[in-house]
């Protein structure tokens, strides 16, 4: 921390709030819902649950739709 403290001392840093890549966190999030743990999801990867719904959402969308496209 001292390193650090020294290197930096009296500059104005940013740090993302996110650190994962968002795409990359829609995937995992798509992975690992087991349906019923949207608000761990949320949590674990820093997201809101709005956030998660709509990737949820999107995903279901995207498959109904390549399952028509498959069909027909």
């Amino acid at each position: 921390m001292m390193k650090i403290y020294e290197q930096y001392k009296g500059t104005q840093l940013s740090v993302p709030v996110h650190l994962y890549d968002r795409d990359l966190v829609a995937q995992r999030v798509i992975r690992e819902f087991n349906g019923c743990n949207q608000q761990d999801l949320a949590r674990i990867y820093g997201y809101s649950e709005k956030w998660v719904k709509s990737v949820l959402r999107q995903s279901r969308q995207d498959e109904q739709l390549a399952a028509k496209q498959h069909r027909d």
